[in-house]
């Protein structure tokens, strides 16, 4: 379906990338401050220019959300404030029961890396289970966090969760452990490549030793 934004309409399953790119869409067009608040409704008559102003405001970023939605989430934006649909449709997707809850940890600390998968991949596809879970008045504790990001981890991996033991936990950030991931993907890059180059001068040596000589002509 076409979308009126360079980013998929919102279904069932998208809300979390959505929400983050829809309001930057909104900030883009200047229509944001209307949706979370920060613009209020103008004090004079209605026909005032400002209050002209803000109902063609409310009415465009009401406008936006819709149209960047699909057919089976409008029921949620059956409201004249575009403020009130921003609520409704993050009351729906948001994780708040504790089944949705329960089944969203699950899937949070049953995830593995691919071994094809950068390390980049692996860490965004952590942080979109957390963010799921997370919002003002859930927030994702810092040792779940941490786990979250290693425990899916293959077993070449097992030196950096070495490493990391010895550091104090009330001391490890996530931002710190997923700097720790990147570079240690990095270094574990360079050194298989190196590894190859060394295979590969070895096996051009072992080559040129078994080189053909029966059609060269000795002179003496």
């Amino acid at each position: 379906k076409m979308s009126s934004t360079p980013f998929a309409r919102l279904n069932h399953r998208n809300y979390s990338d959505w929400t983050d790119q829809m309001a930057a869409w909104l900030t883009r067009k200047d229509l944001w401050e209307v949706v979370d608040g920060t613009e209020v409704r103008p004090t004079g008559s209605e026909n005032s220019k400002a209050m002209k102003g803000w109902r063609k405001r409310m009415a465009q970023a009401k406008a936006e959300i819709i149209l960047n939605v699909e057919t089976s989430q409008l029921p949620h934006t059956r409201f004249d404030d575009p403020k009130e649909i921003w609520a409704q449709l993050k009351k729906v997707h948001r994780a708040h029961g504790l089944s949705t809850r329960l089944g969203l940890k699950r899937q949070l600390f049953n995830m593995k890396k691919k071994p094809e998968q950068p390390m980049e991949a692996w860490v965004a596809s952590v942080q979109d289970k957390v963010h799921l879970l997370t919002d003002e008045t859930h927030k994702m504790d810092v040792e779940d966090h941490v786990i979250a990001l290693l425990q899916g981890l293959p077993p070449e991996y097992a030196a950096l969760e070495v490493s990391l033991d010895a550091i104090p936990l009330e001391e490890l950030t996530v931002d710190y452990v997923i700097s720790r991931m990147l570079t240690f993907e990095a270094r574990q890059t360079t050194t298989a490549e190196s590894e190859d180059l060394v295979s590969s001068a070895l096996a051009a040596v072992g080559r040129s030793k078994e080189r053909d000589y029966s059609r060269v002509r000795c002179y003496n």
